[in-house]
């Protein structure tokens, strides 16, 4: 789990800088420790924490798709943390 974390942290070969320019690093998840980090560093990717319970597949990404402006939206707006209920 943290090298996931410290991967969304590294500079980019070509730039060099971390995010890219425009882009905004993040983390989707099932799992509460990813939320957790977030919470307790200022620094790092976001995260999209999924807490839909067990669902098949294709409802998950049906979801994050209806979701996905929103999500988007909440990210260009710095949200840390998302979480999907």
């Amino acid at each position: 789990m943290l090298s996931i974390w410290q991967t969304c942290q590294r500079p980019t070969p070509r730039s060099g800088q971390w995010p890219p320019r425009g882009a905004v690093p993040f983390i989707i998840s099932r799992d509460a420790d990813f939320a957790q980090l977030v919470m307790g560093r200022a620094s790092g990717p976001s995260v999209i924490w999924v807490r839909l319970g067990n669902v098949r597949k294709h409802v998950l990404l049906n979801r994050i798709h209806s979701d996905w402006g929103k999500i988007l939206a909440l990210l260009d707006a710095g949200e840390r943390l998302i979480e999907m209920r």
